[in-house]
């Protein structure tokens, strides 16, 4: 499958982004920096929410919350419909549909905290990891199958079918362990029990709609 491939590194000194867009259509790289008005939006979505999702503190509705991530998502394609990003946006307009790859380096700055996988683009939008692993940090691959937990949330109105096959099918040909909590196994005391276990996890899978309403259960 071809992509267009973006890589972002930056800096925390204040230097220019560094961009480099590649992909089958021929390749590019810019010099960018992020605008005050996108890392505004992006502090005023963050402290939105915070206290969203914070129990001590002042109720705010989710819905302010889904209004400052959309000024923040449409911060974010304003941005990239400067001058500056014409290497990207020629690439984009050449290859409709062609999956958009992003790569962000660091992970610790404010670029890794923008909604990428959320721009209106009409393609697949993947988030790379920022770095391989260094080698002092690489060890052989464990003999055990990773371990897998998942919680199913509110599915209202959601076909969640498809993604629960699809980790079945890997559990059952040896791929991994796997644990599902769904219905009334979708709850608080479970999902602790479960996380407290001796053996641990490798990761945690949730699926479903997000709530900050502790009465809802399973949300």
């Amino acid at each position: 499958m071809t992509s267009i491939d973006l890589t972002l590194d930056a800096t925390d000194d204040g230097s220019p982004i560094k961009v480099f867009v590649i992909s089958s259509g021929g390749h590019d790289a810019l010099f960018t920096s992020l605008p005050d008005e996108l890392l505004q939006a992006l502090e005023v979505w963050r402290r939105r929410f915070l206290t969203h999702h914070d129990p001590s503190g002042t109720a705010i509705g989710a819905d302010v919350v889904e209004a400052r991530s959309s000024q923040l998502c449409q911060a974010l394609q304003h941005w990239l419909g400067q001058p500056e990003w014409l290497p990207l946006q020629r690439l984009l307009t050449l290859q409709p549909g062609v999956p958009l790859r992003v790569r962000l380096r660091p992970s610790t700055t404010p670029l890794a905290r923008l909604p990428w996988e959320s721009l209106p683009l009409d393609r697949p939008i993947w988030r790379l990891p920022g770095s391989p692993f260094p080698p002092s940090l690489q060890g052989p691959r464990p003999a055990r199958r990773p371990r897998l937990l998942l919680l199913i949330g509110d599915s209202r109105g959601l076909d969640l079918d498809g993604d629960i096959r699809m980790l079945q099918r890997l559990a059952q040909s040896g791929g991994l362990e796997l644990v599902c909590l769904r219905g009334q196994q979708s709850c608080l005391p479970v999902l602790a029990r479960q996380l407290q276990g001796p053996r641990g996890w490798d990761a945690l899978v949730y699926l479903g709609h997000s709530d900050a309403d502790a009465q809802a259960g399973g949300r």
